[in-house]
């Protein structure tokens, strides 16, 4: 019997802090393009106040500390 390798999910936007309009903004990985809106699909690289990343699902609104938490 094969075993299933898992599958992880990569990163579409990073999730910048602007400290001048006090609230984050979205950057997409793939164009460069920013936006204040939050994104409706896709994975969010975000950090929390100690600088530690962490991962959102935007569809699903599912979050955690690896990509392979989201994994579906």
């Amino acid at each position: 019997m094969h075993e299933v390798p898992s599958v992880s999910r990569a990163v579409d936007y990073k999730r910048v802090y602007d400290a001048q309009y006090k609230r984050h903004y979205y950057v997409s990985i793939v164009s460069g393009e920013s936006q204040w809106e939050a994104p409706k699909e896709g994975v969010v690289e975000c950090e929390d106040s100690k600088k530690k990343k962490f991962y959102t699902d935007c569809k699903t609104g599912n979050s955690g500390w690896s990509l392979d938490a989201l994994s579906v």
